[in-house]
């Protein structure tokens, strides 16, 4: 086998094996284990008020500490804020979703293998 292409293949299954393992992880999570409340939603159309108000909650559950919502980019490309900025325009420009959903930080995550 040529040398490139072997280490083609271990770097591919590396890449395999730690997608599995954050998929994993996600799966499994519970509130333990982020040392907070968690919510993890089915798919499917969001509604802007009733997400502001699950990050209120889940800030007050967590003694004040702020939310970070969580999801792949196909996931958080849906979360689009009525009030948008220069800097909003820019993060869709750039990252190809908003990065802060009214101050909460969004977070991408890769998709399930």
């Amino acid at each position: 086998m040529d040398f490139n292409t072997f280490i083609n293949k271990v770097s591919e299954s590396f890449r395999k094996k730690l997608l599995n393992d954050v998929y994993t992880l996600w799966s499994t999570a519970t509130a333990n284990d982020f040392g907070g409340t968690t919510y993890f939603p089915a798919a499917g159309a969001y509604d802007e008020d009733e997400l502001l108000e699950l990050i209120s909650h889940v800030e007050a559950a967590a003694n004040g500490k702020p939310a970070t919502i969580i999801g792949t980019k196909k996931a958080v490309r849906n979360l689009a804020p009525v009030i948008q900025g220069t800097e909003s325009k820019s993060d869709l420009y750039n990252m190809g979703y908003y990065g802060k959903f009214y101050g909460s930080p969004v977070v991408v995550t890769p998709p399930a293998p």
